[in-house]
């Protein structure tokens, strides 16, 4: 949700210290198409897709790779019991061949330069955001992203109308910045994701970042609607 990885070497040392058997379910959501030399994930680039504590990885097709659905990856058991058992999957229709192929074609370009010059360049672009967003007097309170983490930047907005509220200005202003709020997350921990992109430049996160602390100082002083809470 808000852009942190798992620490995946410390989490299963802890599995093998304490001795249990453990199953571990890894979502990637995120960082399929992002991580890994060739985009296969953050579980790969890490060196643990055969790790025997690793009973599936969850991937969301809707991200990186521009289309919907998803797949889960694991043992050729995982698959079967899915399969015979998984009423959301049995009872689902499958995907039309133009998803098919729209999906076949966003794995083949993984590999590409082009891709990967791409997936540097989201790197580049969240490591400046995040620099911007820790200079800002304003804003560095209200991070709620561990530094080095994804392209994925959340702050904290408390309030859901509130959070709507920072949203809306911002779309305003030409920014689409995501308002996460109950149910999605418990009450009181709402938040605003900002979500960086290959075909973002510097000049537009400098800005976003000056119109949010604008904002945040527009909140904050009282000028906003009076059924919208203050920070």
């Amino acid at each position: 949700m808000d852009g942190d990885l798992v620490p995946l070497k410390r989490l299963f040392k802890r599995i093998e210290f304490g001795g249990r058997r453990v199953s571990v379910v890894i979502d990637e959501a995120h960082t399929v198409g992002l991580y890994g030399g060739n985009g296969s994930g953050y579980v790969c680039e890490r060196g643990f897709e055969n790790h025997p504590n690793l009973l599936a990885r969850v991937v969301s097709l809707g991200k990186a790779f521009g289309c919907h659905g998803g797949f889960v990856l694991g043992s050729r058991l995982l698959r079967d019991y899915l399969l015979n058992y998984a009423r959301p999957l049995i009872f689902s229709s499958a995907l039309p061949k133009t998803s098919l192929a729209t999906i076949l074609g966003a794995y083949e370009a993984m590999d590409s330069t082009e891709i990967r010059e791409k997936r540097a360049r989201v790197f580049t672009l969240s490591e400046f955001l995040r620099s911007e967003v820790d200079a800002s007097p304003v804003l560095r309170s209200l991070v709620m992203t561990p530094k080095g983490s994804t392209n994925i930047c959340s702050l904290a907005v408390v309030g859901a109308e509130l959070c709507v509220w920072v949203a809306d200005q911002l779309a305003l202003k030409g920014f689409r910045v995501m308002a996460v709020r109950p149910p999605t997350v418990s009450p009181g921990t709402e938040r605003i994701r900002i979500t960086v992109h290959s075909y973002n430049v510097a000049r537009s996160i400098r800005e976003l970042v000056r119109c949010l602390e604008e904002i945040i100082l527009t909140a904050s002083d009282g000028g906003v609607s009076p059924s919208v809470a203050k920070l």
